[in-house]
């Protein structure tokens, strides 16, 4: 296979050698823009995207089995001031004995999950977080394609379909 104005590099990630070399060579051949997103702007995902993620990441972090991949999480409201952001979640699993789970004997379980993903909201936002959790039952949202589309899981066309 030739590839016109191709260069053989030799290198290795695992040594760092020509690494940089690699980058330099990538960059040179980039064509040039003008910038997609303004230089303060992390993702084409909102920090709402990032706050659902970052509570889910706790979920598969502190349940096992079949809790993490049997919910969803929903930013319900995200605001903003200069030293804070209030988030208010809602987590919603396929059964009642799950919901009890997630909670936990007197809310110990949610108030973990709570305080744990806070401070990973904190690191990410760069502020303090108030952040509220709620954990609702929606059986079969799995398998019900209005709830997925509500969930983002179906591209645009896909949502106008359902």
């Amino acid at each position: 296979l030739e590839v016109p104005n191709a260069i053989i590099l030799p290198l290795s990630a695992k040594e760092g050698k020509n690494v940089e070399t690699l980058k330099g060579a990538i960059k040179r051949r980039l064509p040039y823009g003008p910038p997609l997103f303004p230089p303060d702007q992390r993702s084409e995902q909102s920090l709402r995207f990032f706050s659902a993620e970052i509570i889910r990441r706790e979920i598969l972090q502190q349940y096992t089995k079949e809790i993490p991949y049997s919910v969803e999480v929903v930013i319900r409201t995200f605001s903003e001031t200069e030293d804070q952001t209030a988030i208010e979640a809602v987590i919603t699993c396929l059964r009642d004995s799950q919901q009890k789970i997630l909670i936990g004997a007197e809310g110990r379980n949610i108030k973990t999950l709570g305080m744990r993903a806070r401070l990973g909201l904190e690191d990410f936002l760069g502020k303090k977080v108030k952040l509220s959790l709620r954990v609702k039952v929606s059986k079969d949202w799995r398998d019900d394609q209005k709830s997925l589309a509500r969930y983002g899981y179906f591209d645009d066309y896909q949502k106008s379909a359902v």
